[in-house]
């Protein structure tokens, strides 16, 4: 607005009414106070806040009434130092309202001069600061109390800007490295934790420095102390004006838990390897129980090779007696010596390799079909003896599997004898039949062991594969609990039910993935 030389005369008549206008309808206090600290001046802010009103007020001393007792020497001091020559005053003090309350105002003092320059009063324009107080004072109480529960915690936590200078750090730097706190304030991150914790640590600091939320889980070659094993979380610390204001460290100290760890880990091992050792020596000990029981078996499976060995011998001499220039005619001879010999020897060999006692958990690719084959072959002798007949139906695509050959031989062996010894007093057919086949959607390969027989007891089949349960009277039942702890270590399963056409149908599961050694 543009303004002349003619407007000032204006100004000059108009400005007693416009500073009276300018003080009832400013949002300051103001106040005016003789040398002897009465009221002259109560505007009407100072009336909306006290509850008096400027006629109740005007010509009284303002201590008594506006002035808490305790306050009230060090207000008359400000008074006095003011009306003696001091400048302007910046003061803080409490005014009560007619209602007893108190409000926290935040004044600005200067002395009153008459025309003469003597000192005459003091005026005061003030705000009330009471809610702005009590905010900060809550607040206060809250860090307070944030940072004593942080304190508390037996973690390590920071807050880091993004130039990774340390601005808050917990109690946990007193714990964990026997630092004050405060004196880890305002400096590196890199000069408190060491270089070679930063150089692990930096990718993640940056990582939340960049807002992302970032997690360490390792050891930790700090500068003070031995290393430890944590587990920290780094979190941008947002601000709503500039984005993100840094990180915070959140670091909880797993040192005694990973030693913990390590050790429950190498029991764990222990006990595996123990067990492992325990189920060898078992498994071998059913094995020579086993054969035991075949040797009368085996004994005439083995001596009719040799007797076609011998009465083949003797034939081939009483030739060449007779006819001592007619050798092709011994060929024959010589043929089935060398059939029933090589019978004889594998016979032997897969006996020697049945009874072999394992000196560690090796496993190799093997052909599922040699597996039924090798266990028929040693108890051929006693299906014969029984008039048990096999039945054997291979998967042609089963491919090779990695497995510990002996142990699942020895699966095999005692499903099989089991059949033939529940078949051998029965009356009616005598028939085990013996399945394998591959089950592509679950990329494992089955075996099935059925027999005609009478079947399972419902009563007993939940026990079938516990440790010393057993049908038979001369039985220690550990046969099938071995059997289901060789197929649970090569990662199968192993089960047992009534065949919906009669008998029982015994089913293990292996998986087709070659597991290597354990």
């Amino acid at each position: 607005m543009d303004s002349d030389d003619g407007d000032k005369p204006i100004l000059r008549d108009f400005a007693a009414e416009l500073l009276e206008t300018m003080l009832e309808v400013s949002g300051l206090l103001v106040v005016v106070l003789d040398s002897r600290g009465r009221l002259t001046l109560f505007n009407r802010a100072s009336e909306e806040l006290t509850g008096y009103s400027s006629d109740e007020v005007l010509g009284r001393e303002i201590w008594p009434l506006l002035i808490p007792p305790d306050e009230v020497p060090a207000v008359k001091d400000v008074h006095q130092r003011l009306t003696h020559g001091e400048g302007l005053n910046l003061y803080i003090n409490h005014w009560l309202t007619r209602d007893g309350k108190k409000r926290l105002i935040q004044w600005r003092n200067a002395a009153l001069l008459d025309q003469h320059g003597n000192h005459v009063g003091v005026v005061g324009t003030g705000i009330d600061i009471t809610e702005q107080e009590r905010a900060l004072r809550t607040r206060l109480r809250w860090e307070h109390e944030r940072h004593s529960v942080l304190d508390a915690l037996p973690i390590l936590i920071a807050h880091v800007g993004p130039d990774f200078h340390i601005r808050f750090a917990n109690d946990g730097y007193r714990q964990w490295f026997g630092l004050d706190p405060t004196s880890v304030v305002g400096k590196h991150v890199a000069s408190v934790i060491g270089e070679r914790a930063f150089e692990v640590l930096a990718p993640h600091f940056r990582e939340a420095v960049d807002g992302h939320r970032s997690a360490y889980h390792g050891e930790v070659p700090y500068l003070y102390g031995p290393a430890r094993f944590i587990h920290g979380t780094y979190i941008p610390a947002l601000d709503e004006a500039s984005g993100v204001d840094g990180f915070y460290i959140v670091a909880v100290d797993l040192t005694e838990q990973h030693r913990l760890q390590e050790e429950l880990n190498d029991e764990r091992d222990k006990a595996r390897r123990e067990a492992q050792t325990h189920l060898l020596e078992l498994s071998h000990a059913t094995r020579l129980a086993a054969t035991s029981e075949l040797a009368t078996g085996l004994a005439h499976e083995i001596s009719q090779p040799l007797t076609a060995i011998s009465a083949s011998a003797e034939a081939c001499l009483m030739l060449l007696e007779n006819h001592p220039g007619e050798v092709d005619s011994l060929r024959p001879a010589l043929e089935k010596i060398a059939a029933q010999g090589q019978r004889a020897r594998q016979i032997i060999e897969q006996l020697r390799n049945f009874l072999r006692r394992e000196q560690d958990d090796v496993r190799i690719e093997v052909d599922p079909e040699e597996l039924v084959e090798h266990v028929l072959l040693l108890l051929d002798s006693e299906l014969v003896a029984s008039g048990v007949e096999v039945e054997t139906m291979m998967d042609p695509e089963a491919p090779p599997i990695g497995v510990n050959r002996v142990q699942i031989e020895q699966v095999l062996f005692n499903l099989v004898r089991n059949a033939i010894d529940v078949l051998k007093d029965f009356d009616g057919e005598r028939r085990i039949r013996i399945r394998c086949l591959t089950v592509p959607e679950k990329e494992e390969l089955r075996f099935e062991v059925s027999d005609s027989g009478p079947g399972l007891s419902e009563t007993g089949m939940p026990k079938l594969f516990s440790p010393f349960y057993t049908t038979k009277p001369e039985g220690l039942g550990q046969g099938l609990a071995i059997c289901r702890s060789i197929i649970d270590r090569h990662g199968g399963s192993i089960q047992a039910k009534n065949h919906s056409q009669g008998g029982a149908l015994f089913s293990f599961t292996l998986p087709l993935e070659d597991a290597g050694n354990e």
